[in-house]
């Protein structure tokens, strides 16, 4: 009788999950209003491992180093500077401005200025 009440409740758990959700987004739709949301939360999110002291995102065999941030940084804001963004769908901030939104953020944190030429 219990799995039979459970199996019964997984349609109503699926339509509470999905009502509302954007699941289902077209790729020109995703690129023109969630892509840059994406972009700036994993941004944010790089901002605040380096102001707890952690390593870069794909890094975590290794310690906290600024210098190991400053490569990091340099890359993304290359990439940002020179291959933003990929899809002409995109709606949303330049890669310039991202780059900008990086360097102007870290320096309110106090974080060390990356080399020269950012």
């Amino acid at each position: 009788m219990k799995a039979r009440t459970i199996l019964g409740s997984i349609p109503l758990a699926a339509a509470l999950i999905f009502s509302g959700c954007s699941t289902f987004q077209s790729s020109a739709d995703y690129q023109q209003h969630g892509y840059a949301d994406e972009v700036r939360s994993s941004v944010d999110r790089q901002i605040r491992a380096e102001w707890h002291q952690e390593p870069p995102e794909g890094s975590v065999a290794q310690t906290y180093s600024s210098t190991l941030w400053a490569r990091y940084w340099t890359n993304r804001i290359a990439e940002f500077r020179t291959n933003f963004p990929k899809s002409k769908d995109y709606r949303g901030p330049t890669g310039a401005q991202f780059a900008d939104y990086i360097i102007t953020a870290r320096r309110s944190l106090g974080l060390p200025e990356l080399p020269a030429g950012m």
